[in-house]
C-alpha cells in the first residue's frame, strides 16, 4: 500500500515537473500524473511545448491592435463623470463618458450643447472643446 502511494506521488511530482518545463500548469499535471501514472507522464511529452512568453506577446499585440490610441487627455475624458445642459438649459448628470458618447451619437446632444466635468473652470460647448469633440465623433 505504501509502495503504491509512493508510486502515485512520484508520478504526480515528475509529471508536474516536466509539465512545468514544457510551459504547462504543474498543478493540473500533478493531478493527472497521480490519476493516470505513466500515461500522464507520456501525455506531457506527446503534447507540444508551450512558449508562454510568445503566447502572451501575441495576446497583447492582438488586444492592442483593436484598441485605438488615445492621448492622456482623452483618457481623462473616459474616467470622468459629465454634466450637460438640456434644451431647457437645465443641468443633467452626472453621467459617465460612455453615456455622453451614446447621446452624442444618437443626436440627443448637439455640438452646441454645453458640457462640464470636474477640473473645468466653466461650461463649454462641445464644438469649442476640440479634443472632446474629436473623441465623441470617433
Amino acid at each position: 500500500m505504501i509502495l503504491t502511494m509512493f508510486f502515485w506521488l512520484l508520478m504526480g511530482v515528475s509529471t508536474a515537473y516536466f509539465a512545468q518545463q514544457r510551459g504547462r500548469n504543474p498543478y493540473i499535471w500533478f493531478a493527472i500524473g497521480i490519476f493516470f501514472g505513466l500515461l500522464g507522464l507520456l501525455f506531457v511529452f506527446l503534447l507540444p511545448i508551450v512558449n508562454v512568453n510568445e503566447e502572451m506577446n501575441d495576446s497583447i499585440a492582438e488586444k492592442e491592435s483593436f484598441v485605438p490610441l488615445l492621448s492622456q487627455k482623452s483618457h481623462e475624458f473616459l474616467i470622468k463623470d459629465w454634466f450637460y445642459l438640456d434644451s431647457q438649459n437645465k443641468q443633467q448628470g452626472p453621467i459617465p463618458f460612455n453615456a455622453l458618447k451614446k447621446m452624442f451619437e444618437g443626436e440627443e446632444l448637439k455640438r452646441n450643447t454645453f458640457v462640464w466635468s470636474e477640473g473645468m473652470s466653466d461650461w463649454k460647448k462641445i464644438e469649442e472643446f476640440g479634443e472632446l469633440k474629436d473623441v465623441l465623433a470617433e
